[in-house]
């Protein structure tokens, strides 16, 4: 994740219709947005042509003259040639082989009848369009199931000339993974309408209330693979307040913590070398050189960190997955494969993870959600009060012990370089679901 880095692609697919081109549908049954979107009744009351009025609205909220987010790493792909790909051995992973390593369950989690879907979010700059269809070329070449009409909707909160294609396959990165590890979420992207920290806020707070969607639920978790150097505006204008949902931030790719994963309502995703025996088992995993970790003075120690952190700071990352470039993966784009790494491959993982997770609570309890804000301390709907619990910390997570980032160093235990550890999926998932 370097100064900037996000791409994304769009295309409609089954009930999915980006914003600004659903102009005759808005508030239709066919809309993505719907009559309930607040984007809808905003423009409807304020404009005689609400359409444009949607494609122009983030110029509203966004006019603060700040630098570009950094989203991602554009230049942490390389391309592969698409015949030989994935034979190459290991690295770089195919999903199989991370599943593998981290301890998925057999048998994939689906909702139990009468019970919804679980919801990850994904927030990426501009616009692109072929999202979807480079989804369907990586479900074919990993072997997963093709997603289902409507299982990914896409929001355009720009033009559909609104594109970038220096930052591309950012957004490619992102859906594929998350959809890799929970094929069977349901997941939304949405595209703000450019870097500008003004847009992705405003694409956050579209993303973070339900009544801007046509089931009306809110989202269960939300990934982001970008990021700024922290500074007193960011912090206080984080719009990651809503009690229902598990923020994720990518910690960075150049060693030093940034914001949103600075947040104590955020969960800071680290990225590892993460090394396999022949059957794809987990051997060894180090802290990436490169990965985002320390302390910021822009929040101070949440208190789910205050048993293990020295710091009167908060510290990143909470967790970690793999990511480094020397353990990349496949995601592929407009026909071609690409090995990919960065902290931007390591967040949305951990969202498919969690979206697990969640699904199986779901399944369980029908309408119990896991959150990263501090609603309150010790409430077990807050995640990381159940993470950073000492009798849960051995069972949940495989410790990384090797490795440095800047000036911390892995070691046994909670660490400023890799924080808790990497998740032990199936743990994770039998472990939270009764809580």
């Amino acid at each position: 994740m370097q100064r900037f880095s996000l791409g994304f692609n769009q295309t409609s697919f089954g009930a999915s219709n980006p914003i600004s081109a659903a102009a005759s549908r808005i508030g239709s049954a066919k809309s993505k947005v719907g009559s309930t979107s607040r984007i809808f009744n905003y423009c409807k009351e304020h404009s005689p042509a609400p359409s444009l009025c949607i494609n122009q609205f983030v110029n509203i909220t966004s006019g603060f003259n700040l630098n570009n987010i950094h989203v991602g790493n554009f230049p942490n792909a390389v391309k592969l040639n698409s015949h030989d790909a994935p034979q190459l051995g290991k690295p770089p992973y195919k999903p199989s082989d991370i599943k593998k390593a981290y301890s998925f369950p057999t048998i994939d989690i689906v909702p139990s009848p009468n019970v919804r879907k679980a919801i990850i979010t994904i927030i990426v700059p501009y616009h692109s369009n072929f999202l979807i269809q480079n989804l369907q070329d990586f479900c074919s070449m990993s072997d997963i199931r093709q997603p289902d009409p409507g299982q990914i909707q896409i929001y355009n909160l720009g033009s559909d000339t609104n594109i970038n294609p220096e930052v591309e396959i950012e957004a490619n990165i992102d859906l594929q993974m998350a959809y890799a590890m929970n094929p069977h979420a349901e997941i939304r992207v949405i595209e703000a309408k450019s870097s500008g920290a003004g847009d992705l806020i405003y694409a956050i707070d579209v993303g973070s209330n339900g009544k801007n969607f046509p089931s009306g639920i809110d989202t269960d978790i939300m990934s982001m693979s970008f990021g700024a150097t922290p500074n007193s505006y960011l912090v206080n204008a984080s719009p990651f307040i809503n009690p229902n949902i598990c923020y994720l931030a990518a910690s960075g790719d150049n060693s030093a913590p940034l914001w949103p994963a600075i947040i104590p309502n955020v969960l800071a995703i680290g990225a590892t070398n993460l090394q396999t025996n022949t059957n794809y088992s987990r051997k060894t995993e180090a802290i990436w050189s490169k990965s985002g970790c320390g302390f910021t003075p822009y929040a101070n120690c949440p208190y789910y960190q205050i048993p293990y952190n020295p710091n009167s700071k908060r510290s990143i990352p909470d967790v970690c997955a793999v990511g480094a470039s020397e353990s990349k993966v496949i995601v592929t784009m407009n026909g071609y494969i690409y090995a990919v790494y960065g902290t931007s491959v390591s967040s949305p993982i951990v969202a498919g993870i969690l979206s697990l997770a969640v699904q199986k609570r779901l399944n369980v309890h029908n309408n119990k959600r896991l959150t990263t804000c501090q609603i309150r301390p010790f409430d077990t709907k807050q995640l990381q009060f159940l993470l950073y619990n000492f009798l849960t910390i051995q069972s949940f997570f495989f410790d990384v012990v090797e490795g440095k980032s800047g000036k911390y160093s892995a070691k046994p235990g909670f660490d400023q370089a890799s924080g808790l550890g990497v998740i032990n999926v199936n743990n994770l998932i039998e472990g939270l679901k009764d809580i």
